[in-house]
């Protein structure tokens, strides 16, 4: 299963986990310039992976009050609400 959130992120599955992940571009090695996925964090159901995207989201956020806390929310329920299954 691979399910994209957002432009950056995605859920995807191993026979244990749901693996949430980060698109980026790779710096160095063989890689170099090229997209490359970066395995985030692992959770044993979906809901916790999803869970997880929405904190990240909140934690690096530079909102500077609870409005925009709320808006940046907002932002994230909508790429879940957009998820392409």
């Amino acid at each position: 299963m691979q399910i994209k959130i957002g432009e950056n992120h995605r859920v995807i599955t191993d026979p244990l986990n749901y693996i949430l992940q980060e698109k980026y571009i790779a710096k160095k090695g063989k890689n170099k310039g090229n997209e490359v996925w970066k395995n985030i964090s692992y959770h044993s159901n979906f809901k916790q992976a999803i869970e997880s995207y929405v904190g990240k989201g909140l934690k690096l956020s530079d909102a500077k009050g609870v409005e925009e806390i709320l808006n940046k929310l907002e932002q994230l329920e909508k790429d879940i609400n957009n998820l392409e299954v």
